[in-house]
Protein backbone atom coordinates (compact mmCIF):
# COMPACT_ATOMS: atom_id res chain seq x y z
CA UNK A 1 0.00 0.00 0.00
CA UNK A 2 1.32 3.49 -1.12
CA UNK A 3 1.72 6.72 1.21
CA UNK A 4 -0.53 8.29 -0.72
CA UNK A 5 -3.33 5.14 -0.75
CA UNK A 6 -2.86 5.49 3.06
CA UNK A 7 -4.12 8.89 3.26
CA UNK A 8 -6.86 8.39 1.25
CA UNK A 9 -8.04 5.72 3.58
CA UNK A 10 -7.02 7.58 6.86
CA UNK A 11 -9.36 10.34 5.16
CA UNK A 12 -12.46 8.14 4.60
CA UNK A 13 -11.90 6.60 7.79
CA UNK A 14 -12.25 9.84 9.66
CA UNK A 15 -15.33 11.29 7.36
CA UNK A 16 -17.00 8.27 8.14
CA UNK A 17 -16.17 8.83 12.12
CA UNK A 18 -17.56 12.36 11.95
CA UNK A 19 -20.50 11.86 10.38
CA UNK A 20 -21.67 8.77 12.83
CA UNK A 21 -20.54 11.21 15.83
CA UNK A 22 -22.98 14.01 14.41
CA UNK A 23 -26.05 11.96 13.80
CA UNK A 24 -25.39 9.89 17.01
CA UNK A 25 -25.09 14.32 18.65
CA UNK A 26 -28.17 14.27 17.06
CA UNK A 27 -30.41 11.85 17.83
CA UNK A 28 -29.12 11.85 21.77
CA UNK A 29 -32.05 13.09 23.94
CA UNK A 30 -32.17 16.05 25.75
CA UNK A 31 -33.65 17.95 28.72
CA UNK A 32 -36.49 20.78 27.56
CA UNK A 33 -38.60 22.76 29.08
CA UNK A 34 -41.26 25.31 27.25
CA UNK A 35 -42.80 28.46 28.51
CA UNK A 36 -45.73 30.13 27.01
CA UNK A 37 -48.10 33.42 27.17
CA UNK A 38 -52.01 33.36 26.33
CA UNK A 39 -55.19 34.66 26.80
CA UNK A 40 -54.01 37.86 25.33
CA UNK A 41 -56.56 40.58 24.06
CA UNK A 42 -56.69 43.69 21.48
CA UNK A 43 -59.46 45.76 20.64
CA UNK A 44 -59.66 49.10 18.80
CA UNK A 45 -60.88 52.67 20.78
CA UNK A 46 -63.95 54.12 20.18
CA UNK A 47 -64.49 58.02 18.89
CA UNK A 48 -68.34 58.82 20.40
CA UNK A 49 -69.86 62.08 20.18
CA UNK A 50 -73.55 63.04 21.73
CA UNK A 51 -75.69 65.64 22.13
CA UNK A 52 -78.13 66.16 25.18
CA UNK A 53 -81.96 65.82 24.41
CA UNK A 54 -84.74 66.49 26.45
CA UNK A 55 -85.50 64.12 29.54
CA UNK A 56 -81.89 62.82 29.83
CA UNK A 57 -82.23 61.24 26.36
CA UNK A 58 -79.76 61.59 24.14
CA UNK A 59 -79.05 61.52 20.14
CA UNK A 60 -76.90 59.21 19.06
CA UNK A 61 -75.50 61.36 16.10
CA UNK A 62 -75.07 64.98 16.59
CA UNK A 63 -77.77 66.29 13.67
CA UNK A 64 -79.60 62.92 13.59
CA UNK A 65 -82.84 64.24 12.26
CA UNK A 66 -84.63 61.20 14.31
CA UNK A 67 -83.63 63.34 17.72
CA UNK A 68 -85.67 65.89 19.19
CA UNK A 69 -85.17 69.31 17.20
CA UNK A 70 -84.24 72.40 18.87
CA UNK A 71 -86.41 74.80 16.99
CA UNK A 72 -89.72 73.93 15.80
CA UNK A 73 -93.14 75.02 14.98
CA UNK A 74 -94.41 73.96 18.39
CA UNK A 75 -92.93 74.61 21.44
CA UNK A 76 -92.03 72.01 24.59
CA UNK A 77 -89.43 70.78 26.91
CA UNK A 78 -87.18 71.03 24.43
CA UNK A 79 -88.52 72.52 21.46
CA UNK A 80 -87.76 76.24 21.04
CA UNK A 81 -90.78 77.48 19.13
CA UNK A 82 -89.58 79.37 16.22
CA UNK A 83 -93.02 79.04 14.06
CA UNK A 84 -94.23 83.02 14.26
CA UNK A 85 -91.49 84.80 13.94
CA UNK A 86 -91.70 88.89 12.48
CA UNK A 87 -89.12 90.44 11.27
CA UNK A 88 -85.88 91.16 13.87
CA UNK A 89 -87.73 88.45 15.54
CA UNK A 90 -84.90 85.55 17.27
CA UNK A 91 -84.92 82.52 18.91
CA UNK A 92 -81.87 80.75 21.13
CA UNK A 93 -80.90 77.58 22.23
CA UNK A 94 -78.33 75.74 24.07
CA UNK A 95 -77.21 72.79 23.34
CA UNK A 96 -74.39 70.31 25.01
CA UNK A 97 -71.77 68.41 22.89
CA UNK A 98 -70.56 65.59 24.61
CA UNK A 99 -67.35 63.53 23.80
CA UNK A 100 -67.56 60.41 25.41
CA UNK A 101 -64.90 57.86 23.27
CA UNK A 102 -61.76 56.52 24.52
CA UNK A 103 -59.44 57.73 21.94
CA UNK A 104 -57.90 61.13 22.52
CA UNK A 105 -60.25 63.37 19.74
CA UNK A 106 -60.51 67.18 18.63
CA UNK A 107 -64.47 68.11 18.44
CA UNK A 108 -65.43 71.46 16.21
CA UNK A 109 -69.00 71.78 14.34
CA UNK A 110 -68.77 71.13 11.04
CA UNK A 111 -71.69 72.14 9.15
CA UNK A 112 -74.80 73.85 9.05
CA UNK A 113 -77.37 72.97 6.27
CA UNK A 114 -81.04 73.46 5.31
CA UNK A 115 -84.10 71.81 3.26
CA UNK A 116 -85.02 74.28 0.14
CA UNK A 117 -87.30 76.86 1.54
CA UNK A 118 -90.71 77.49 0.52
CA UNK A 119 -89.92 81.04 -0.56
CA UNK A 120 -86.73 81.32 -2.56
CA UNK A 121 -83.84 82.83 -0.77
CA UNK A 122 -85.60 82.97 2.78
CA UNK A 123 -82.42 81.12 4.06
CA UNK A 124 -80.58 84.15 3.74
CA UNK A 125 -83.08 86.10 5.90
CA UNK A 126 -82.92 84.24 8.61
CA UNK A 127 -79.25 85.54 10.78
CA UNK A 128 -77.07 83.21 12.54
CA UNK A 129 -75.04 83.40 15.41
CA UNK A 130 -73.60 80.33 17.46
CA UNK A 131 -71.40 81.14 20.13
CA UNK A 132 -69.43 78.45 22.27
CA UNK A 133 -69.04 77.96 26.31
CA UNK A 134 -66.76 75.59 28.41
CA UNK A 135 -68.83 73.12 30.01
CA UNK A 136 -72.53 72.62 29.92
CA UNK A 137 -75.48 75.22 30.48
CA UNK A 138 -73.96 78.25 28.17
CA UNK A 139 -72.59 80.21 31.37
CA UNK A 140 -69.97 82.31 31.68
CA UNK A 141 -68.17 83.73 28.30
CA UNK A 142 -68.88 82.64 25.05
CA UNK A 143 -66.66 82.73 21.75
CA UNK A 144 -68.17 83.12 18.38
CA UNK A 145 -68.07 80.10 16.11
CA UNK A 146 -70.63 80.46 13.42
CA UNK A 147 -72.13 83.67 12.27
CA UNK A 148 -73.62 84.44 9.11
CA UNK A 149 -77.18 83.26 7.48
CA UNK A 150 -78.67 79.73 7.22
CA UNK A 151 -78.55 80.43 3.49
CA UNK A 152 -74.69 81.58 3.29
CA UNK A 153 -73.11 80.19 7.20
CA UNK A 154 -69.53 81.10 7.84
CA UNK A 155 -67.93 78.79 10.61
CA UNK A 156 -64.86 79.93 12.30
CA UNK A 157 -64.36 77.55 15.22
CA UNK A 158 -61.08 75.80 16.03
CA UNK A 159 -61.39 72.46 16.86
CA UNK A 160 -60.92 71.60 20.71
CA UNK A 161 -59.61 68.97 22.16
CA UNK A 162 -61.45 66.18 24.00
CA UNK A 163 -59.48 63.33 26.39
CA UNK A 164 -60.62 59.70 25.68
CA UNK A 165 -61.78 58.29 28.31
CA UNK A 166 -63.69 59.29 31.95
CA UNK A 167 -65.12 62.01 32.73
CA UNK A 168 -67.29 63.29 29.38
CA UNK A 169 -65.65 66.24 27.75
CA UNK A 170 -68.46 69.04 27.20
CA UNK A 171 -68.84 72.19 25.54
CA UNK A 172 -71.82 74.20 24.94
CA UNK A 173 -72.69 75.89 22.32
CA UNK A 174 -75.92 78.68 22.12
CA UNK A 175 -77.87 78.70 18.71
CA UNK A 176 -79.35 81.56 17.61
CA UNK A 177 -81.62 82.06 14.57
CA UNK A 178 -82.67 86.30 14.19
CA UNK A 179 -85.70 86.75 11.36
CA UNK A 180 -83.64 89.76 9.23
CA UNK A 181 -85.18 92.89 10.71
CA UNK A 182 -85.58 93.99 6.58
CA UNK A 183 -86.93 90.76 5.64
CA UNK A 184 -89.78 92.13 3.65
CA UNK A 185 -93.53 90.90 2.41
CA UNK A 186 -92.45 88.35 -0.22
CA UNK A 187 -91.36 86.53 3.18
CA UNK A 188 -94.40 86.41 4.86
CA UNK A 189 -95.61 82.75 6.08
CA UNK A 190 -91.94 81.55 4.36
CA UNK A 191 -90.35 78.91 6.69
CA UNK A 192 -87.32 76.06 6.49
CA UNK A 193 -87.23 72.77 7.57
CA UNK A 194 -84.46 70.00 7.99
CA UNK A 195 -82.06 72.73 9.46
CA UNK A 196 -79.11 70.38 10.84
CA UNK A 197 -76.40 71.77 12.87
CA UNK A 198 -73.33 68.90 12.78
CA UNK A 199 -70.62 68.61 14.93
CA UNK A 200 -67.68 66.28 13.70
CA UNK A 201 -65.47 64.40 16.17
CA UNK A 202 -61.63 62.98 15.02
CA UNK A 203 -59.05 61.23 16.43
CA UNK A 204 -56.33 63.61 17.77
Amino acid sequence: MTRATTFRTIAIIGAFLLALLMIMTVSRAAFSNPTSNDANYVAAGSVVLDNNAPSGGENANPGDESGDPMFGAVGGTWTVDAGNLAPGDSVTHCIDIQYKGSLDATVALESVGTGTPTVANFDDEINLTVDRFSGSACSGTGTAVAGGTLGTPSITETAWAATGGAPTDIMSYEITLELDSAAGNAFQGASISDIEFEWLANQA
